[in-house]
């Protein structure tokens, strides 16, 4: 995450170093290849309140501590340079609009109605109203009302009202009242209010009240008061309060006081005090606790089974 720029002054205060690949001192150090016994002086400069939109000018600058300082140490003049690099700084690192693309190993943040693409192993920090498009093996973390398509092994953390497609290979962590789509290969990790459409061979583990739509193959893990709908091949494991709706072929592990309502050919196995509600013909040996219970809606009086009478 980035909260401010970092800057190394060097060469008796006649350079400014800074990377656009990281904000750690020791990896701009290593990256300009300067020698430990270097006389360097620390400079970082940041919005008194966090707010990296605000005017640059108006960021304060920190020298850091360190001892002893360099002879010709001079606070005003290394302030005054490293005022004249933050502006090439913010204009390469903080996009508030328009379209731009970060590949490699660089990272920036994006704020406003800004558009970005991120290829490589960039890294992207996204607010507001932003769209982000990742590709390979970027990064993007997400807030705010933004919106990211991430293809390949892009790693996507999304928090708020985020929205997030994501296919082939992509690893998303998503939080809060976030929207996730995922295809293919696609991992998902979901908390809070969520909502996730998986399909094909996609992967979730969903917590709290999150609401998945898996088809496909996909699997979803799912504990405490969040909603499944699965349907095609897709294989569900559900715990605590879930409720889980099986459609086609899918199928369905279900345990502590899960609901699952059965249709098509989808299959269940039941522990602990889970509910199975079937519309079609099921045997009451998928009940495997005494506390399970199974009821039977396929003919026209419902039948009710419990796990004591599998025995």
């Amino acid at each position: 995450m980035i909260t401010g720029a970092h800057f190394i002054v060097c060469d008796g205060g006649q350079f400014v170093l800074w990377s656009c690949r990281t904000e750690v001192f020791a990896h701009i150090r290593k990256e300009f290849e300067l020698s430990e016994d270097a006389e360097t002086v620390l400079v970082e400069m940041a919005p008194p309140d966090g707010d990296l939109t605000r005017d640059p000018d108006t960021w304060e600058c920190r020298i850091m501590r360190q001892s002893p300082l360099p002879g010709w140490y001079d606070r005003a003049a290394i302030e005054t340079k490293c005022r004249k690099a933050l502006g090439e700084w913010y204009a390469t690192k903080i996009i508030l609009e328009g379209e731009r693309e970060i590949a490699g190993e660089d990272e920036a943040c994006a704020f406003g109605s800004a558009r970005v693409k991120v290829r490589g192993s960039a890294w992207v920090g996204a607010f507001d109203n932003a769209y982000v498009e990742a590709y390979d093996s970027a990064s993007v973390e997400a807030f705010d009302k933004v919106k990211v398509v991430a293809k390949g092994a892009v790693e996507v953390i999304a928090c708020d009202t985020v929205k997030v497609r994501a296919c082939d290979n992509a690893t998303v962590r998503a939080y809060e009242a976030a929207s996730v789509e995922a295809y293919d290969m696609t991992k998902v990790e979901a908390w809070d209010r969520v909502s996730v459409y998986a399909t094909e061979m996609a992967s979730v583990w969903a917590q709290d009240a999150v609401f998945a739509y898996v088809g496909g193959s996909a699997e979803v893990y799912a504990c405490q008061m969040v909603r499944v709908k699965a349907h095609g091949e897709s294989r569900v494991e559900a715990g605590d309060s879930t409720n889980v709706e099986a459609n086609d072929t899918a199928h369905v592990w279900a345990a502590d006081s899960a609901l699952v309502q059965v249709r098509d050919k989808a299959t269940v196995e039941a522990r602990d005090e889970v509910t199975v509600i079937a519309y079609r013909s099921l045997e009451p040996s998928i009940l495997k606790s005494p506390k399970a219970v199974l009821v039977d809606r396929s003919g026209d009086v419902p039948v009710c089974h419990t796990g004591e009478e599998v025995k």
